[in-house]
């Protein structure tokens, strides 16, 4: 398997990954911000009464960005009702106030997953750049470290 193929392999886990979690904080939205008929008559009316109201859960995407094939970023893009619910805040509720009342969705998610993203690219990735380390002593060594996993 060539290196064009390996980092075609790794951004296709990446891509996975972020699918992944994309969904399990769409799932976790769901479970947060639908738990009451409050809540759904709320999201009902803001969307019938609003041009500009985007469901927070039918907001939320994952698009990894790439720089020369490769990816290097992964955003996560939502409504910014988001951002609200993750600190509670709102209409007379501040962020750090007593009446302020958080509903983590994204932290639970992200913080869980990144190590498993370390592991995918751990083991993706250093098979690449071992591939390509070369030792190079000018005069005295000349090398480069190949590996063939298949």
């Amino acid at each position: 398997m060539d290196n064009k193929e390996k980092f075609k392999d790794l951004n296709d886990a990446v891509y996975d990954w972020a699918k992944r979690q994309r969904n399990l904080m769409k799932e976790q939205v769901g479970r947060i911000t639908l738990r009451d008929k409050h809540a759904i008559q709320k999201a009902i009316w803001a969307a019938q009464n609003d041009n500009d109201y985007k469901p927070l859960k039918t907001s939320i995407g994952s698009r990894p960005k790439k720089n020369y094939g490769n990816v290097y970023r992964i955003n996560f893009p939502f409504s910014k009702q988001g951002i609200w619910l993750e600190h509670g805040v709102g209409k007379g509720r501040k962020v750090g106030t007593s009446k302020a009342n958080p509903k983590p969705w994204i932290a639970p998610i992200l913080d869980e997953s990144l190590q498993e993203l370390a592991d995918i690219i751990a083991k993706e990735y250093a098979d690449i750049t071992a591939g390509e380390i070369k030792f190079f002593v000018p005069g005295i060594i000349d090398r480069r470290i190949q590996i063939n996993n298949g």
